[in-house]
């Protein structure tokens, strides 16, 4: 869905809407101009939908700063699922931050942040991250990350937020060249939920192999702080791998949850 100008508003929302009142999952891609009027009119359309439960930001084009978002509309009380793409992550839980998290809210999909979205993001995990029950994250751990992306999300993702997660979901799609080996265990380390039971890890791992595989084996296969894990998942590059995540998890391994996929990239 694009809009490209003023003139097509109101087309851009009541029109719209009013043709699909039960709508429950809604994909959009929306291209702004400068200036608030236009994500205004997406947030109001947005509140329109009130039986939408799933909904997907593929792309959010604008100039708008995420502090001059408004507070303003009632957003789906039955939303359930949020998927948020790069540009759109700041702007929405701002949104959501200031007129409320729908009731329902439990799962959160993130793509790659940009700078303008790590503050936000950080804000709304401290606000509603206890709710969340699915969080899927695409982060990247390089040294050498290309302009305009967020590159620590130590200083985003705090896990220990999270008491009610029972799906964890992160992704490295970057295959990073120069990294801290120990930043996906950092970041792993500060997960308090006795209630997760799915943890997936899509990762090059060639890129990974200095991880600091047996401090993360021990943590991870503790029944004492997860009792109810069922599965521990590496989606991994290349099928060689599949074969050498035993060897290296033995614990996790023994304990019968440990599985693995080739991805096919």
């Amino acid at each position: 869905m694009r809009d490209n100008s003023a003139t097509n508003a109101s087309a851009f929302h009541h029109g719209f809407v009013a043709s699909f009142p039960h709508i429950t999952h809604l994909t959009l891609t929306c291209r702004f101009g400068r200036g608030l009027s236009q994500l205004t009119h997406l947030i109001e359309m947005l509140c329109l939908f009130s039986a939408l439960q799933d909904l997907q930001l593929a792309e959010i084009s604008t100039f708008v700063d995420v502090d001059s978002v408004p507070a303003t509309g009632v957003p789906p009380q039955n939303l359930r699922s949020l998927t948020l793409a790069a540009g759109s992550a700041g702007l929405i839980l701002t949104w959501l931050r200031l007129v409320g998290r729908p009731p329902n809210m439990r799962s959160l999909t993130l793509s790659l942040l940009r700078h303008d979205d790590a503050a936000a993001v950080r804000a709304a995990l401290e606000d509603f991250g206890d709710a969340l029950h699915h969080l899927d994250i695409t982060v990247s751990f390089s040294l050498s990350l290309s302009s305009g992306f967020y590159s620590d999300p130590l200083r985003v993702f705090n896990l220990s937020l999270l008491p009610a997660l029972t799906l964890l979901t992160i992704r490295d799609p970057t295959a990073p060249r120069t990294w801290d080996p120990t930043l996906l265990s950092r970041l792993l380390l500060a997960l308090p939920s006795p209630s997760l039971r799915s943890i997936s890890l899509e990762l090059a791992l060639s890129s990974y192999r200095n991880i600091e595989w047996d401090l993360l084996d021990a943590f991870l296969s503790s029944e004492a702080r997860f009792p109810v894990l069922e599965t521990v998942l590496l989606r991994l590059h290349h099928p060689i791998y599949c074969k050498l995540v035993g060897g290296a998890l033995p614990l996790l391994n023994a304990r019968g949850v440990l599985r693995s996929e080739w991805r096919g990239y």
